[in-house]
């Protein structure tokens, strides 16, 4: 194996996705969601054999865009992508001891091309969210000598434009530093701030800019750095010469001067922004401003069962691992077509909790096997079924491992618990000689993937059940239906002595979601009792092993509004 330069050991791979699934809604890339010009399509369409076999030809793009900014031809560089920009400009000016400055949180590239190079990255926290702080910043460059000051205007993901004299005033301050403003997003404000044109000025202004996100040529990779024409020849000594293809020009070319359709763009996002931020404010979330083709929201404690929500509904939005992003996502504003869907999914609907054990697993053959053979172990006899059944409809033996305790103590054997557990477990779920993972594996499911595939298209799906995480998490995952459950609640997710029949597990689903009523399938009293003081409509479901009037009797006595003789029966 040939060893990688050791700078790269700590820096960090940003991962593309292989493969595009076109069942998917994607907001999380702030790809142009209105689609790129028609007349650059059929531009395209044109390209002659000439424009393929022969190297590209850069003056007439460069010379239309330095007019767009009342620059020359010689303040203009092409690039491949916005990304190649940003990190042209930090390999012509960066050296190993040098620092980088920016703020957090921002675009993840700045800091790896820093780190390639070898050099120190520094940013700058938020006081507030989200202010661009001018002073921090500017104190911090000068205890730091700041090589390059690195500024993403509009932002992301916070969405927020730095004011231009504040711009200007570090460019004053810093003339020795490269003072780099990525305006990727600058095509969605709703005024232009025109920094571009400070180039005239200032030797150390490096603006960069991208045809991804506006003019919507992600796929095909053109990006721009405008600056010094002294500045551009030093960039060139590091830029590949032919890194533009000739159809990301000739597609560039006709982007620029198809005006109405960027305006038709920009007009359509800024009203599609201003109806998804109402939807989501008055869902309860905080919508923080942007002037990007983007929102970001912070969704708080129901932010992951959004988050499942709207991707079981097939759509994609951005989610980060930053702590200062934490509940928050941020939302490429769709077109309107897709705006309506999303709309429509994020509307409250009745939530669906199921219980596991009998209602969506019958459990004869797992569970209570597991009880029999601990209970077998531990005192030398057999139990049968039926007197397993009659302790669990006493009510207030949720827990296998108590209910096998109690049974135990029937017999007047009074066994450690943490050995009935021992026991129990490896029984029911610990990797076997035969390479199963115990009794577990016998279980088998009561419906089938295809139902509740078709009740997550009207419902919202969760599970509360008495089972261990890691237990209840196999089988979900084993019959693939896991993927359809926005809220997964189990024996670990609550305090021993908030199990049911408390009503905390459902107390936790409503507070952690957006619905209106809740509808809870179990097998026991305990379930129904736990429905009734959490305020929801209790269903009951007779398990395989008890289709018994008595059962059905009893699970009505405590709340049940419906009994049913198996989880399939319900509509």
């Amino acid at each position: 194996m040939v060893e990688a330069n050791k700078i790269l050991k700590n820096v960090k791979v940003y991962e593309t996705p292989l493969f595009h699934d076109d069942s998917f809604i994607e907001l999380n890339s702030n790809e142009n969601q209105f689609g790129t010009s028609p007349k650059v399509l059929k531009a395209i369409k044109n390209i002659c054999e000439e424009n393929v076999s022969k190297y590209p030809y850069y003056g007439e793009l460069m010379t239309k865009i330095a007019k767009e900014f009342k620059l020359g031809v010689e303040n203009v560089l092409l690039t491949s992508g916005c990304d190649e920009a940003i990190s042209t400009v930090f390999r012509t000016y960066l050296n190993s001891d040098d620092t980088v400055l920016s703020y957090a949180p921002t675009f993840a590239m700045p800091m790896i091309y820093t780190s390639i190079a070898g050099a120190n990255f520094e940013e700058v926290e938020y006081d507030k969210k989200w202010l661009f702080n001018k002073d921090k910043m500017i104190q911090r460059a000068l205890e730091t000598n700041a090589k390059i000051i690195h500024i993403t205007s509009p932002n992301s993901p916070t969405g927020e434009s730095v004011p231009v004299p504040y711009i200007e005033e570090i460019l004053q301050k810093f003339p020795n530093s490269a003072v780099v403003v990525d305006k990727t997003y600058s095509s969605y404000m709703l005024e232009d701030d025109r920094i571009e044109e400070f180039i005239n000025h200032y030797n150390n202004l490096f603006v960069v800019r991208s045809f991804s996100k506006d003019y919507a040529l992600a796929g095909l990779r053109l990006g721009y750095v405008l600056t010094k024409q002294e500045n551009i020849l030093n960039l060139k000594k590091i830029i590949s010469p032919y890194s533009v293809n000739t159809m990301a020009t000739i597609a560039g070319l006709v982007a620029l001067d198809d005006k109405k359709h960027l305006q038709k763009i920009k007009t359509e996002t800024i009203k599609n922004k201003r109806i998804l931020t109402l939807a989501l404010e008055n869902a309860g979330f905080k919508v923080y401003r942007s002037e990007g083709n983007f929102i970001l929201c912070d969704m708080g404690d129901k932010a992951d069962f959004m988050y499942k929500k709207l991707y079981a509904n097939k759509i994609k939005i951005k989610k980060f691992n930053d702590l200062r992003l934490k509940n928050c996502f941020r939302i490429t504003i769709p077109n309107s077509k897709d705006l309506k869907y999303l709309l429509k999914v994020l509307t409250p609907r009745d939530m669906l909790v199921f219980d596991m054990d009998g209602v969506l697993f019958d459990v004869r053959n797992s569970y209570r096997a597991a009880i029999q053979a601990t209970f077998k172990h531990f005192s030398g006899k057999t139990i049968s079924e039926k007197d397993i059944q009659d302790a669990k409809n006493y009510g207030g033996l949720n827990c296998d491992w108590t209910l096998t305790q109690f049974l135990l103590k029937q017999e007047g054997l009074n066994v450690d618990f943490e050995e009935i557990v021992r026991c129990f477990q490896e029984n029911f779920f610990s990797e076997q000689a035969d390479g199963s993972m115990g009794l577990i594996d016998n279980e088998e499911i009561l419906c089938t993937k295809e139902f509740i595939e078709k009740l997550s298209q009207k419902y919202d799906l969760c599970i509360f059940t008495g089972r261990p995480e890691e237990e209840a998490l196999y089988s979900l995952k084993k019959y693939e239906i896991i993927d359809f459950f926005n809220i997964i609640i189990t024996k670990n997710s609550l305090p021993d002595d908030k199990q049911k029949p408390n009503p905390l597990g459902l107390q936790k689903i409503r507070a952690n979601s957006l619905c209106n009523e809740i509808i809870y399938f179990g097998d026991t009293k305990d379930d129904m009792i736990c429905a009734r003081l959490a305020g929801a409509k209790g269903i009951g479901v007779l398990p395989p092993q008890d289709k018994s009037w008595i059962l059905k009797r009893d699970l009505k006595k405590e709340g049940a509004t419906k009994v049913i003789r198996n989880i399939g029966r319900f509509s």
